[in-house]
């Protein structure tokens, strides 16, 4: 009987793979060239990931899974348009913190290799959308009918995404949380206009 893969050796060799792809392109990895920089055998990757598609995939399932630890402070259940605000202000700090700024290139080449490839694609996509979902949910939560939450969700998340990319271009943490903070200022607005025009709401109390 073949000897099942042990899936805590699996997970320290994606934090090592993830590790060694913060001074390299995606593109330049292979099992021969992550296994001298991990100091295992080509067979040891082969056993634990099968094929370099799998590989790739693993390794944007697990830096996706980084990136959206963050998501778990903006949920359905804010209370106001403040704490709604303040959980992305948490939360994209957490994001663009120098520490995870190389997972921030790792994700955006991920995600081209994906528009590329069948079996990246949904991984690639799954992290935006699910922010999208959430976000959207949470909107409703505070009051804003489906089409509205939905379209002032892809208005935020597509502001992070695109500072996201400024800090991979830039690597400037600093002004890139600045302006992210003046798009959240003016946001906060735009979401309390739009509650006081649903039907029979008014602007919320913070």
């Amino acid at each position: 009987m073949a000897r099942k893969a042990n899936p805590n050796r699996r997970v320290v060799l994606l934090e090592g793979i993830t590790e060694a792809l913060f001074t390299r392109s995606i593109g330049e990895i292979s099992f021969r060239s992550l296994a001298e920089s991990l100091g295992v055998s080509t067979y040891t990757l082969v056993y634990h990931f099968g094929t370099r598609e799998e590989l790739l995939k693993a390794i944007l399932q697990s830096v996706t899974d980084r990136q959206n630890d963050a998501l778990g402070l903006v949920d359905a259940h804010h209370s106001t348009v403040e704490a709604f605000i303040e959980s992305f202000h948490t939360a994209f700090a957490i994001m663009v913190d120098p520490a995870n700024r190389q997972l921030q290139r790792i994700e955006f080449e991920a995600a081209m290799m994906g528009v590329m490839s069948p079996d990246l694609l949904p991984i690639a996509r799954g992290t935006f959308d699910l922010w999208l979902d959430v976000s959207a949910e949470a909107l409703r939560g505070l009051g804003l009918s489906a089409e509205p939450a939905h379209d002032s969700a892809r208005f935020i998340i597509d502001a992070m995404y695109g500072l996201k990319y400024d800090l991979v271009l830039t690597g400037d943490t600093a002004r890139v949380r600045c302006t992210f903070d003046s798009v959240l200022t003016e946001y906060r607005e735009k979401v309390v206009r739009q509650l006081s025009q649903e039907p029979g709401g008014t602007a919320p109390r913070d």
